[in-house]
């Protein structure tokens, strides 16, 4: 299990392929945050066949099935974020 910590400035980058799903894997993430605004950046995009944005909402979880050709990261944390921050809970479970 994971935890990272973003407010302004902070990012994750999507992977180029190097590691690429080699079987199914359950990831569950859990946002921990007071109030979060989409324009304020730090939104999970998750590509594939289908890209979806997911926005950290107050104390939420996110369970993702992945796949094949599945990728996902954080976008930048933008200035209108101030100071205020999330904390993200990440882990996975494979078969």
């Amino acid at each position: 299990m994971k935890v990272k910590r973003f407010s302004h400035k902070d990012y994750t980058i999507l992977h180029d392929g190097k590691d690429k799903i080699k079987r199914e894997k359950c990831r569950f993430l859990f946002f921990i945050c007071k109030k979060w605004n989409f324009e304020w950046g730090g939104n999970k995009i998750i590509t594939g066949k289908i890209n979806y944005v997911i926005t950290p909402l107050e104390n939420s979880l996110l369970i993702t099935k992945e796949r094949k050709n599945f990728n996902s990261f954080i976008q930048y944390v933008n200035h209108k974020a101030r100071k205020q921050n999330f904390i993200v809970l990440e882990g996975e479970i494979t078969k």
